[in-house]
This record gives structure tokens, C-alpha cells and sequence, in this order.
């Protein structure tokens, strides 16, 4: 089985593939990583700036990408508090 871990953090996107077998250790598949830079965008109310949401985009997509590429049957988002705890500001703007 082929799993998937994207760790979306204030700092990059950044997604882990690995090949898992019962009994066996994970062996690494693709790697890839993509900047986010959260704490150049965060705003006094606490929302994310537009440049930010577009470099968290751009790594989701980027992401998403590699794992249909690369055959990924399962897939494990994380994201960090600084897009969990955003303002409904954000979250509208990416609506």
C-alpha cells in the first residue's frame, strides 16, 4: 500500500510518500515540498494575507498532483494552527 502524509505548516507544504507492507518497515516513495511562509502573511486580525492562501494553494495543488501521479492509496492531511486557528476572514476569502 502507497500512503500519503501532507503536513501543511507556517513554513511549507510539505508531502511524504511512503510504500507500507505488513511487517515490513515504510520505505520512502517521493518527497516534496513547497514554501508557505504563513508568517510573512499573518494579519493583525488574524487572518492569512492573499499571498499566503495562494502558497498554501499552490502546495496543496502541487501535492495532490504528486500523489495521483505517484498511485497514493491513502492520504493524510495535517494542517498547522496558524491556518486552524485563522479568522472566518480567511476562510471566506478561499470560499
Amino acid at each position: 500500500m502507497r500512503l500519503g502524509v501532507l503536513d501543511i505548516g507556517s513554513n511549507s507544504a510539505q508531502l511524504q510518500i511512503v510504500d507500507v507492507t505488513a511487517g515490513g518497515p515504510p520505505l520512502p516513495a517521493q518527497a516534496v515540498k513547497q514554501p508557505t511562509l504563513l508568517g510573512e502573511e499573518m494579519m493583525p486580525d488574524g487572518s492569512i494575507g492573499e499571498a499566503g492562501i495562494d502558497r498554501v494553494c499552490a502546495g496543496v495543488c502541487l501535492a495532490l498532483g504528486v500523489a495521483e501521479q505517484q498511485s497514493v492509496d491513502k492520504l493524510y492531511t495535517f494542517v498547522t494552527s496558524a491556518i486552524r486557528d485563522a479568522t472566518i476572514a480567511t476562510w471566506y476569502w478561499i470560499g
